[in-house]
């Protein structure tokens, strides 16, 4: 998709692209190695991209940890659940799992200000990594 717009946008003179990572690019965990492997790819990706489109276009990523989500209720039912987003919440600086919408808001910013933000990887329930 890159390729793909890149044009356009170093026609436009300006652009941002936000990849959606994941926390385990950086600490290795995750559903599976090739998961983990592939997002910390991603992040490299990210950085590279960055330099290479400088300065018209603006490329960042966003790595969600654990999401409250319908995939994590329904594999592992509701009481695990519960639990389980309740442990991963006390063993992050912010008290907290995040959800879909607590991801959108780092994209929206990072797509329609910083102007002069490139190149980086931002956390968004600020403790993933640390899990």
């Amino acid at each position: 998709m890159v390729r793909a717009v890149t044009p356009a946008m170093k026609e436009r003179g300006r652009g941002a692209i936000v990849n959606i990572s994941s926390g385990s690019g950086f600490s290795g965990s995750g559903s599976s190695i090739a998961y983990a492997a592939s997002k910390a790819a991603l992040n490299v990706m990210t950085y590279s991209l960055a330099r290479a489109l400088a300065p018209e276009i603006r490329v960042n990523a966003v790595c969600p940890g654990v999401m409250q989500t319908r995939w994590w209720r329904e594999g592992l039912g509701e009481e695990n659940y519960n639990t389980f987003i309740e442990r991963y919440a006390e063993r992050t600086p912010l008290k907290a799992a995040g959800d879909p919408e607590t991801v959108s808001e780092p994209v929206v910013w990072l797509l329609e200000g910083a102007e002069h933000v490139t190149g980086e990887t931002i956390m968004v329930d600020a403790g993933s990594h640390l899990v």
